[in-house]
């Protein structure tokens, strides 16, 4: 889930998007190593190497991520990007939950249960979006009986 917050930042719509994408690789914590390719990829289509690298240094400027570019055997791999969320996002761990106004609850962003069933892993929000491989965080409805 995307923090409403995120939407209220001065940033450009490349950005927004980049932000988005890190984000959807970023299953457990803030931090992931997609390749610029896989970025593409989240990114529409006809998206820029320019414009993907113009993004990046437009979220580090907002303060909005963090990159630690990576080596191996002296040869730059992916970088590790760090999301920092917008100043005003309250981030709770899995199992706890914060009540605002109302009665709604706010789950964190990347945050989710694991949970055993036949097929495996199932990674799942506490408010109930399901992870589907090749689809992102779906929300499933619950059959009634």
């Amino acid at each position: 889930m995307i923090p409403r917050s995120i939407l209220t930042q001065k940033i450009s719509p490349s950005a927004l998007r980049l932000w988005i994408a890190l984000a959807s690789f970023c299953y457990d914590d803030d931090s992931c190593y997609p390749s610029n390719r896989a970025l593409l990829e989240r990114m529409p289509k006809g998206t820029a190497l320019n414009t993907l690298k113009s993004a990046k240094r437009e979220l580090i400027e907002a303060n909005l991520m963090r990159r630690d570019r990576r080596y191996d055997k002296g040869r730059e791999t992916s970088s590790m990007y760090y999301l920092i969320m917008p100043e005003g996002t309250e981030m709770v761990t899995p199992h706890q939950a914060v009540t605002h106004e109302g009665d709604a609850t706010v789950t964190p962003l990347n945050k989710y249960k694991l949970n055993k069933n036949i097929s495996g892993n199932e990674k799942k929000t506490v408010d109930g979006a399901v992870f589907k491989e090749g689809v992102g965080w779906v929300y499933e409805l619950e059959e009634q009986q």
